[in-house]
């Protein structure tokens, strides 16, 4: 019930949260960073991102997150 009147509240007051917003952006950034590769048909470079993706969210999961959601 807790978490409800929270989310309810949020709403009412008109705000988004940053980390929402960052988290957005930073998939609006790939989202165009990969159409790029694709565009130009550089099979090497989107290998490349998508290891630096896959290195990115490995780094989020296991070492940030837990930090930051720490109990």
């Amino acid at each position: 019930e807790r978490a409800g009147a929270n989310v309810v509240q949020t709403i009412k007051q008109n705000k988004v949260p940053f980390a929402f917003l960052a988290i957005l952006l930073i998939q609006f950034i790939v989202i165009i960073i990969d159409r790029a590769l694709y565009i130009r048909r550089n099979a090497q470079g989107k290998f490349i991102f998508q290891i630096i993706q896959i290195i990115g969210v490995h780094i989020w999961l296991f070492f940030i997150l837990p930090g930051i959601t720490a109990v």
